[in-house]
């Protein structure tokens, strides 16, 4: 018989190919990317950003400047550090000013962006202490940031 039931034919019993087979998706699992970049967005505003990882979303009512505005973000976490895009919309146009102003100044980002258009102002952010990710040295680099930061897009902003 040219192999038995057992053996490949290459000799390497089906108990050894399935422990190289296994070795070799542990490392390919271990070589996945910390930051896998998708677009997300607000429409309601033209909003849209790069995010490195699947977003959580969600709305709620904030009080900045003095005056209370809806808020909608979406956010997740890669490469050690929180990656946030977040949506504003001021009650009026002359509020747009001073609630982005507070919008910057109470935010604890390590890296952020602002665009504003109409009564609409659109944030990203970075926050924590990136570590490295898990695509080697480095991966949490100054590209990475600038990635995220230059991607931010708004209708009609300048």
């Amino acid at each position: 018989m040219f192999f038995d039931k057992n053996q490949h034919s290459t000799g390497m019993s089906i108990a050894g190919a399935a422990i190289k087979f296994i070795v070799i998706s542990a490392g390919l699992a271990g070589c996945t990317p910390a930051f896998n970049w998708r677009e997300v967005g607000f429409d309601q505003a033209g909003v849209t950003a790069l995010l490195p990882c699947k977003p959580d979303r969600g709305t709620r009512a904030v009080q900045l400047a003095g005056q209370s505005a809806q808020m909608s973000m979406a956010g997740c976490e890669s490469g050690g550090a929180m990656f946030t895009l977040s949506l504003v919309e001021a009650p009026t146009e002359q509020a747009v000013k001073s609630i982005a102003q507070d919008l910057k100044d109470g935010s604890k980002a390590t890296h952020s962006r602002q665009l504003a258009h109409g009564r609409f102002i659109a944030q990203a952010a970075i926050y924590g202490n990136p570590k490295e990710g898990h695509d080697g040295p480095g991966a949490f680099s100054a590209q990475a940031v600038e990635t995220f930061l230059s991607n931010l897009k708004m209708a009609g902003a300048k």
